[in-house]
């Protein structure tokens, strides 16, 4: 996936020195058919030959991109991580000023340091405001980039021109690619990899040229990619894949010492990348970011074998993509179906079998072992390994590692068609591949309508798993938000039908119900909460809230009180506590202090910036008498006002993020 290199200046130009140049070249694919390449690296059949069929190539992957995702620009940002990303993200809607360029640099927002990734929805936000279509043409752009860029430099590593143009055109008109371009979130996919792309491009032009300004770019390139998304920390890894092949640099120790000592710094760069992810998802932890926290419940064991099964989906997806979907469940979190044994000996007994293969056949057909490699190695990082979210597997992680698949299906097919003595045959099967491809052309074109809007996406992902209630309970809050209170009502019914959504599903109801005005329905929903789940700390405010409401102020203040002693570190329970203490008579003793000390603690961790906060403060200030102080916080109050401060860091998306 590189540029060939070249014979060295310094070499003589005697025999056995040209035999020795011939042997540290990059062979031409050809090669390992049997073919003679043309002096010019390239075989002698006219359709490998570089020339008009290039540009002609280049222009129809380009306009089967544009029929596929054109339509796009006229679709909507989702309720489903757009508004943490972009529409309600206070720093991305400035766009692209000193203290937004700032944050996103210092910030650990969305469990990631992704800084390229926020200053591109910044350059957006510039260009096009928040009108969705801009958003999603940056997207596609970058799309159309790679997979010119994945074409251009297969091509010139392999000098091979068909299976090139082929591979690229799998990778880009797939169905799985459907999720990083049509999803304005997934920005951070096709970001990251036209910058990874990049830096193998570099590497090429290093290799060639023995130039360290290309090493160094190769880096700079890498950092950016990372920068945009820790997808590419395998990067070192695919490109020894690619110093094997088709570079062919690793005939002799000497080389392969050479090789390794040349991915020194960029193991360095993945390394340090590794370790501010990792902080980043520990900080996002502490945070209370509920995916995250869940993720560290699911054991080793059970997370590779779920890394498994899901590589095995990976490859079964690959040939015929059906029933995708935004979201599938984890099967050992809540909801999810846990692998049978028999499923998980049977991928492993798969992976196993494809890699001593590729292993047996690295000499003979080396496209083979390096595709089978790169895809290994790509997919670690998001293989579920080391979890993060609550996907048991994702459409958007197989963006990079289908590139290995795409090379290894592309050259056996070359390898095919020119070993075949049959024209019938070949015929035939050039018929049977670019049905395929059409195939899966229309199909990425049908699964582009599905993202026009929220609804739209939720259906076709309920269409395909009509009883996962993760979805549905994620549906039935965004339908709650924009204001459908009954088709919200249905989701969350039919999500409290499976246990482990059932109390989720009941707080949910019970909010309906509060914005019904119905507290005596309110109330039940969240009795029965506490019925299973006598700790639920969210159903003791909801519930102190609905009863303090209705004026059983005693009532209100135990549940709030167990809230309170359940969590005793959460602003949310102590401002509940707090308020229905400034609610009670006067003549209740200690009250007003207590809710002082209460109010107290809360703004000391909202860190003087939440206005509820200071408000409860300020008031409990005034019942115990303290009028200077409540002056004073409510002077804050209008600072904070006037000024319009942005939080340091925003709120989750309340859809949740699958």
């Amino acid at each position: 996936m590189v540029l060939r290199s070249s014979k060295s200046p310094e070499q003589p130009a005697t025999s056995a020195s040209a035999d020795s140049s011939q042997d540290s070249e990059v062979r031409p694919y050809e090669d390992l058919s049997g073919r003679s390449p043309t002096p010019g690296g390239y075989a002698q059949d006219p359709l490998q030959r570089p020339g008009s069929l290039q540009w002609f190539l280049a222009i129809g992957l380009l306009a089967a991109i544009v029929a596929i995702y054109a339509q796009v620009v006229e679709f909507d940002f989702i309720e489903v991580d757009d508004p943490y990303h972009v529409t309600r993200n206070p720093f991305v809607q400035q766009g692209l000023t000193t203290e937004s360029v700032r944050w996103s640099f210092t910030t650990w927002h969305a469990g990631y340091w992704i800084p390229a990734t926020w200053i591109s929805h910044m350059l957006d936000v510039e260009w096009f405001g928040l009108h969705p279509g801009g958003h999603h043409a940056t997207n596609v752009l970058l799309h159309a980039a790679n997979a010119l860029l994945v074409g251009f430099l297969l091509f010139r590593g392999s000098g091979a021109l068909l299976p090139s143009a082929f591979a690229a055109a799998l990778f880009a008109l797939h169905p799985l690619r459907v999720e990083s371009v049509a999803w304005i979130t997934e920005r951070k996919d096709v970001l990251s990899t036209f910058f990874g792309l990049l830096s193998i491009a570099a590497y090429g032009c290093y290799v060639r040229r023995r130039s360290l300004v290309s090493y160094f770019v190769s880096l700079l390139a890498m950092m950016f990619s990372l920068a945009s998304k820790p997808m590419l920390v395998s990067l070192p890894i695919a490109l020894l894949l690619i110093d094997f092949w088709p570079l062919d640099r690793m005939k002799r120790m000497a080389e392969v010492k050479r090789c390794l000592l040349e991915k020194v710094p960029y193991v360095l760069v993945s390394l340090s990348f590794g370790i501010v992810t990792i902080l980043a998802q520990t900080e996002a932890m502490h945070l209370g970011d509920a995916e995250i926290v869940a993720s560290h419940h699911v054991s080793l064991p059970l997370r590779l074998a779920n890394a498994s099964v899901g590589a095995v989906r990976y490859l079964g997806m690959s040939i015929w993509p059906t029933d995708l979907s935004i979201v599938y469940p984890h099967p050992n979190f809540p909801g999810g179906t846990p692998w049978e044994a028999w499923q998980v000996a049977g991928a492993i007994a798969t992976l196993a079998g494809l890699t001593i293969s590729a292993l047996a056949v690295r000499n003979r057909r080396p496209h083979l072992a390096v595709g089978w490699f790169w895809f290994l190695a790509t997919l670690a990082p998001v293989s579920g390994v080391v979890q993060s979210g609550v996907q048991g597997l994702a459409d958007r992680f197989t963006y990079v590692p289908m590139l290995g698949l795409c090379v290894m299906v592309a050259w056996s097919l070359d390898e095919f068609l020119y070993a075949s003595r049959s024209k019938i045959q070949r015929a035939l099967v050039m018929a049977a591949a670019a049905v395929w491809l059409l195939a899966l052309a229309f199909a990425a074109w049908a699964q582009t309508q599905h993202w026009r809007n929220t609804d739209t996406i939720y259906a076709k992902a309920l269409d395909a798993q009509p009883t996962n209630p993760m979805l549905r309970t994620y549906y039935g809050i965004w339908l709650q938000s924009a204001g459908r209170l009954d088709e919200a009502t249905t989701q969350y019914d039919k999500a409290a039908q499976t246990e482990a959504y059932r109390t989720v599903s009941l707080l949910n109801l019970g909010s309906i119900a509060r914005t019904r005005n119905r507290p005596d329905e309110a109330i039940r929903r969240y009795s029965q909460v506490l019925s299973i789940e006598p700790d639920h700390v969210d159903a003791h405010v909801a519930l102190g809230e609905v009863l303090g409401a209705t004026g059983q102020l005693q009532r209100s203040i135990e549940h709030l009180d167990e809230a309170v002693r359940l969590s005793p570190d959460n602003p949310t329970t102590l401002l509940a506590l707090a308020d229905a203490l400034n609610r009670r008579p006067r003549a209740a003793s200690g009250d007003a202090r207590r809710a002082v000390h209460l109010a107290e603690r809360a703004v000391e961790f909202t860190k003087h910036q939440d206005r509820r906060a200071l408000s409860t403060l300020a008031k409990a200030y005034g019942r115990a008498g303290e009028l200077a102080r409540a002056s004073h916080v409510r002077s804050r109050m209008r600072t904070l006002t006037q000024s319009a401060e942005m939080p340091r860091s925003a709120q989750s998306d309340p859809s949740g993020r699958p």
